[in-house]
């Protein structure tokens, strides 16, 4: 009986590697550690799920708890759906959903409907950034900002992304980010892969979905 399980536990492991399926990050501040990120891809009938899940604390006079979490999905390599939420100290600060149907997306933020530009297909949204690194000056769609936003490579393998909470740097190997440097008005802090996933990364043979 021994022998199937360890077969099956090791045909699992190896599944979830090839996939690159499991990111982990840990969210440093003055070298101290205030929260990590978790990162999810998973595929079943055709549909690529990206999950994130981001939690942070800090104190700046007063202690911040911050909690991000974001699902979207993706077939053919287009955006079909997705839904996110952040919290500040337990309390809601922003819900989003979007949704692809009829020929356009339909994108609620807080309650408010409106649409993505008609016609539209979105290829990269914010969900995919930690598993495909982007194509040189690539555009990226942020449903939490209802609106693309712009890589600028400044680097092999590193890019800066400018949003209207701040200035992101991001650094990738083999197609994963690795390490993005987060700058804004309250406070700057570095979000770092865990060295169990950055291993997996280097690892031959694991590589991101994105070729």
């Amino acid at each position: 009986m021994i022998r199937p399980i360890l077969i099956a536990l090791l045909f699992i492991l190896l599944i979830k590697s090839a996939d690159g399926q499991v990111l982990h990050y840990e969210v440093v501040r003055n070298e101290k550690s205030i929260g990590t990120v978790d990162v999810v891809r998973t595929i079943e009938n055709g549909i690529e799920t990206y999950s994130l899940e981001n939690v942070v604390e800090f104190k700046v006079l007063f202690t911040f708890n911050i909690k991000y979490v974001l699902k979207e999905q993706f077939k053919d390599g287009m955006l079909i759906s997705g839904e996110g939420f952040n919290t500040l100290n337990g309390s809601t600060q922003k819900k989003t959903s979007i949704d692809f149907k009829n020929g356009k997306y339909k994108l609620i933020i807080d309650g408010i409907e409106g649409y993505v530009e008609s016609g539209d297909s979105i290829m990269y949204a914010a969900s995919q950034v930690y598993h495909q690194e982007p194509r040189g000056n690539e555009k990226m769609y942020s449903q939490y900002f209802g609106r693309y936003l712009q890589f600028k490579k400044i680097g092999g393998h590193k890019y800066s992304l400018s949003s209207p909470d701040g200035d992101n740097i991001y650094e990738y190997q083999n197609g994963f980010c690795t390490k993005v440097h987060v700058s804004r008005d309250y406070a700057s802090f570095s979000i770092v892969m865990k060295p169990e996933s950055l291993a997996d990364v280097k690892r031959n043979g694991y590589q991101s979905p994105r070729k």
